[in-house]
């Protein structure tokens, strides 16, 4: 909300432009949540039958798994974001 507030002094074209970022930015958000819950989920059956190394195996995963995403996500907006916008269409 704030966001758009400080950008609705800027124009129309500024707010259109925010809004396709959230939309970009909410599917990146949906995978990470994906992945960290299930991630969790494992976590708590380890943690349950007091195993601890095969938590830091999993620890390790969601952190790989979660900076690739991003990283790609990011490598996306970056190099390519006429495409993006065009997912948005």
């Amino acid at each position: 909300m704030i966001d758009v507030i400080m950008v609705g002094q800027l124009g129309e074209t500024s707010i259109a432009a925010l809004g396709l970022s959230t939309r970009f930015s909410f599917v990146l958000i949906l995978i990470l949540f994906g992945a960290t819950s299930g991630m969790a989920i494992f976590t708590a059956q380890f943690w349950g039958k007091q195993e601890l190394e095969p938590i830091r195996k999993v620890l390790g995963m969601s952190l790989l798994l979660s900076t690739s995403v991003a990283f790609i996500f990011t490598l996306a907006a970056v190099l390519m974001p006429e495409s993006i916008e065009f997912l948005h269409q």
